[in-house]
């Protein structure tokens, strides 16, 4: 016979065949039956989590049988972004270390990795791509710098570095932050569009909210480190090193400001006696 068109209820869960007057006058000793094949896809859903069973149970009549459970294993990768313990002054170069790890409780390859760096506006990219990760593609927008990877096999844990150069005019005394971003995917390539006619959400999980699934999408870490910019420097000396004075003798002191490279504001020296 036909397989009927289905009823489909309950977002996309439970699916309902109905055959009508169906008569089987077969009469020798074999067995008749009717066979097809259902094709489902694990849902951007929170009950699809790391570890959870998924099963598919079938009710003929009454009659109920349930398939092998399916495990849902996830990805989970962290990100750690360092900086040299400085300081830094201009046209030094400062080499960025990111660390790609993927935590315990991941069990699975995590897809389209990218990590993306935010300069802040005295740090400027300087390429020089060294470490343990396989070589990424680079590509910048504004400050942001992004490191993309095609996938992190399961219990990975790679480092990549490059440099970067401080600014000619940076500021004295102050403080560069490099805020950075690790998002990766369930699947390879964009599966962001719907894979059913019957729920919006038969997709992979990313990192990006804003994709089918929402919430769900949390395949996101991040991190951030700063550097120092080297301060002005003060000293003081007494010329002729310590000695017995009278009431009206006159005393000199050498004073040295270092001023590091790069620029500030104004620089004001008070000296109290």
């Amino acid at each position: 016979c036909s397989l009927p068109v289905p009823v489909v209820t309950n977002s996309a869960r439970n699916v309902l065949w109905t055959f009508p007057n169906v008569v089987n006058s077969a009469s020798d000793a074999g067995v008749e039956q009717m066979s097809w094949q259902i094709t489902a896809v694990v849902a951007n859903v929170a009950a699809a989590s790391n570890g959870a069973a998924l099963t598919n149970q079938m009710d003929a009549d009454g009659v109920v049988v349930t398939a092998a459970a399916v495990n849902v294993r996830e990805p989970t990768l962290e990100l750690t972004t360092s900086l040299p313990a400085g300081p830094v002054d201009a046209s030094d170069t400062v080499t960025v270390s990111v660390r790609m790890q993927e935590t315990a409780g991941g069990v699975a390859t995590a897809h389209d990795v990218r990590a993306t760096l935010t300069l802040p506006t005295d740090l400027a990219y300087a390429a020089n791509i060294g470490g343990t990760c396989a070589a990424p593609t680079v590509s910048t927008g504004g400050q942001d710098v992004n490191f993309d990877f095609t996938s992190l096999a399961n219990a990975s844990d790679c480092t990549f570095t490059f440099d970067t150069t401080v600014a000619a005019g940076v500021t004295i005394g102050g403080t560069l932050t490099l805020p950075s971003v690790l998002t990766w995917t369930s699947r390879a390539g964009d599966v962001t569009t719907t894979q059913s006619t019957f729920s919006a959400v038969a997709v992979e999980r990313t990192g990006d909210t804003a994709d089918p699934g929402a919430a769900q999408n949390d395949y996101r870490d991040t991190d951030s480190d700063s550097i120092g910019v080297q301060d002005v420097s003060v000293t003081k000396t007494l010329v002729g090193g310590a000695r017995d004075v009278r009431i009206g003798d006159l005393v000199s002191y050498t004073v040295t400001v270092e001023v590091p490279e790069g620029n500030s504001a104004s620089i004001a020296v008070q000296d109290t006696l």
